[in-house]
């Protein structure tokens, strides 16, 4: 259990009595970005959040501009491309306040992924959200952008949002407590060195996704699956003798496209190989222990490759 002593002073000036506030971490991190040299947010950015109209009968996911929701930032500090969904552009200009532009930062403000942190790096020509969404966009004359990103994704940020959370039943983080935040200062070039690994970090992060798409572009030419359609198929019949070789009788496991991609490996002429040749291979530690033997049937990780 943890405990903290704090004054009534204190919670009478934060207007918070609730343990999320005084925890012993994020009270210890805020105190030591207090020490230092630091800015208020609203010092050095523009703060807003995101549309607050209903909206969702205008989705599609074909064309129009694109409209970010809470869920659109990923875990991974990035924005997702999963289940993208547009606005018509009429509406778009419509929502001037929450149009979101390159080097924004992105904080989700409600719910409980509260918190995440997100720099639009490379976004399309027009970009907006929703309220779920905090909009904050760096005075370039006073901080560089990467930099207040990277300091909003360290612990010292993190633990300053965390701790300003407000809530019951659905918990958020609101406007005025943001405008609050600590933002360590430090010298203007060390800030600015941060900034150019974290835009170099973000643009090798792009390139990584166009090579990985080259890649399974190349890997699948070569098999004669690039213009291949995966099909589910409702019925298909298999003997029984093939459902004892394989000790599955499921039919997620028989589906005839799993087969399809199979044969088509097995079919390419520079040979084929199985995983357990070619690595070494170690049981999942979280797998429960369903299987024969601790080295059979088992959920595998890869910890070397043959060479």
């Amino acid at each position: 259990m943890q405990i903290r002593i704090a004054n009534f002073s204190e919670a009478v000036a934060n207007e918070r009595i609730d343990a999320q506030f005084f925890c012993p971490e994020y009270a210890d991190s805020c105190n030591i970005v207090a020490k230092g040299t630091y800015d208020n947010l609203s010092n050095i950015a523009y703060i807003s959040d995101g549309n607050h109209l209903k909206i969702a009968e205008e989705f599609n996911t074909t064309d129009g501009v694109r409209y970010l929701r809470g869920q659109d930032l990923g875990t991974d500090m990035m924005l997702s491309d999963r289940n993208v969904v547009n606005i018509p552009e009429v509406l778009f200009k419509e929502l001037k306040r929450s149009h979101i532009f390159k080097l924004d930062i992105l904080v989700t403000i409600v719910g409980a992924n509260t918190g995440l942190v997100g720099l639009v790096y490379d976004p399309p020509a027009k970009l907006v959200a929703n309220c779920k969404l905090g909009i904050i966009r760096a005075d370039t004359s006073k901080i560089f952008p990467g930099y207040l990103y990277a300091f909003l994704i360290s612990k010292f940020g993190q633990h300053q949002i965390l701790r300003s959370v407000r809530g019951g039943g659905q918990t958020g983080l609101i406007l005025p407590d943001m405008r609050k935040i600590h933002i360590t200062r430090l010298k203007s070039d060390f800030e600015k060195i941060i900034t150019e690994i974290v835009l170099s970090g973000h643009q090798k992060f792009i390139e990584s996704k166009r090579e990985i798409t080259d890649a399974q572009t190349l890997l699948l030419s070569e098999l004669g699956l690039l213009n291949w359609q995966s099909k589910h198929r409702r019925t298909f019949v298999k003997n029984y003798s093939e459902t004892q070789e394989a000790g599955r009788i499921d039919a997620e496991y028989f589906q005839p496209k799993y087969e399809e991609i199979i044969k088509a490996i097995k079919n390419y002429p520079g040979g084929w190989d199985t995983l357990g040749n070619l690595c070494e291979l170690v049981g999942h530690p979280s797998n429960p222990p369903y299987a024969d033997s601790d080295d059979k049937d088992k959920t595998f990780i890869v910890i070397e490759v043959s060479r």
